[in-house]
């Protein structure tokens, strides 16, 4: 295959790719846990602010998982760094609400971290994170 046939090809499967993207972005918070965390959950409880935590890498992990741009399979899957965008537990996709929400290799964390006992807070996300030590 010669250099410019490469070179169209190369542009075309990045111009689908970006169009699939687009496409299924718009379907990201159906898959996240911004389904479960009103939109204007940060500015109404200023909670970034409040946050004791030990490290500046867990609220960005949590921030991340809320906007469903995190290292969880179906994110990885679709950017093509993975084959299958299913959970280890074989169950489900990994989205964030799944990760945080049901994978049952993960609920005794839920238990620990309080996601369970009702409210869900950026507090317990976090902790939840923490304890999993599965987002870095």
């Amino acid at each position: 295959m010669n250099e410019l046939k490469r070179t169209r090809l190369k542009k075309h499967c990045e111009e689908q790719w970006h169009k699939r993207w687009i496409a299924t972005t718009s379907t990201l918070q159906d898959d996240t846990v911004l389904g479960i965390l009103p939109q204007d959950y940060f500015e109404k409880h200023d909670a970034i602010q409040k946050l004791e935590v030990s490290t500046p890498r867990l609220v960005g992990a949590a921030l991340s998982l809320v906007s469903g741009h995190c290292d969880l399979q179906l994110h990885r899957y679709k950017l093509g760094l993975t084959y299958s965008p299913t959970c280890l537990c074989l169950t489900e996709d990994e989205s964030a609400a799944h990760f945080v929400m049901r994978c049952p290799l993960y609920r005794e964390r839920r238990v620990q971290s309080g996601i369970m006992d009702g409210e869900l807070t950026l507090d317990k996300v976090i902790f939840f994170i923490q304890l999993t030590n599965r987002l870095r």
